[in-house]
């Protein structure tokens, strides 16, 4: 009898030990990160607030491994603090978030990140399969300008070309499944708050402010850390009218094997209604 349940514990002890090593896989599967979004409103009860709001995302890791390891390094080492939503023209249908940061009152480029390789099911490139919908999130990529002007999302170049900058669908994007990384789920329909302000939605309102992002400079394959020898500007679209014809010339545009993500591209921030500040930004990032 004591030989008998002698075995049986050590079988217990056996599946336990499976079971726990199995809820560790699954722990590490998902990689939740809590974001922490500084929003700054006009409140009809005060003249001017600042509110702290918390979304969360969850990303899939045993999908793309590689994107959401680097996402997690990057986010928990402060690099998308600071950095404001936004939308760019043309692309509508989708939040973009990682490239712009708001500091000392102007907006800059982050920093340049390595290219991380596409993690989507193509053709023979193998990851995540998730699709591009409301309340998911996806690593933005570049692909080659066309001769005919048009984006092809059918190309093979720029697959592997997604660096840091994250994207968040409003609504179904099919056209985009099979050629973006989605890794994970967003909670990104924030409860509003004493204002009733939604703090991401604001971007979808007519309270924003269209600027132009360009740079100028000689393109160099070469200096992956210096945005390729080029430089950064980011201006309001009133101000880019005031350009003169020179300086509007100066402007880059990608040619051949240049990615389209440095060319000429306008975008939409939000605003507050009182001093100019963005009317979000993210504050900080930590694993949850």
């Amino acid at each position: 009898m004591k030989r008998i349940s002698k075995l049986f514990v050590n079988i217990l002890a056996v599946i336990m030990l499976a079971f726990g090593t199995l809820s560790m896989t699954a722990c590490a599967d998902v990689v939740t990160l809590e974001v922490t979004l500084q929003v700054y409103n006009f409140g009809e009860s005060r003249f001017y607030e600042e509110d702290e709001v918390k979304l969360t995302i969850d990303m899939q890791r045993h999908l793309a491994p590689k994107t959401v390891d680097a996402i997690t390094e990057y986010a928990t080492n402060g690099y998308y603090d600071n950095t404001v939503f936004y939308l760019m023209e043309g692309y509508t249908t989708q939040l973009m978030i990682g490239e712009i940061k708001y500091e000392n009152g102007e907006f800059v480029k982050n920093a340049v990140k390595p290219q991380i390789e596409g993690e989507f099911e193509y053709g023979t490139t193998k990851g995540s399969n998730l699709v591009n919908d409301e309340g998911y999130i996806g690593l933005w990529r570049s692909w080659y300008a066309q001769d005919d002007g048009q984006h092809k999302y059918e190309s093979s170049n720029g697959m592997g070309s997604g660096r840091s900058n994250i994207y968040i669908p409003l609504d179904v994007i099919s056209e985009y499944d099979g050629y973006f990384c989605v890794f994970g789920t967003i909670d990104y329909t924030i409860a509003a708050n004493d204002t009733g302000v939604n703090a991401v939605g604001e971007i979808l309102s007519n309270n924003y402010t269209t600027y132009v992002v360009y740079y100028t400079g000689e393109y160099d394959q070469e200096k992956l850390d210096e945005d390729y020898g080029l430089t950064f500007h980011c201006i309001t679209a009133d101000e880019y009218s005031e350009l003169s014809t020179e300086e509007k010339d100066a402007i880059f545009t990608a040619e051949a094997d240049q990615y389209v993500e440095y060319n000429m591209h306008r975008i939409r921030i939000p605003n507050n209604t009182t001093d100019g500040k963005p009317s979000a930004v993210i504050k900080s990032i930590k694993i949850a």
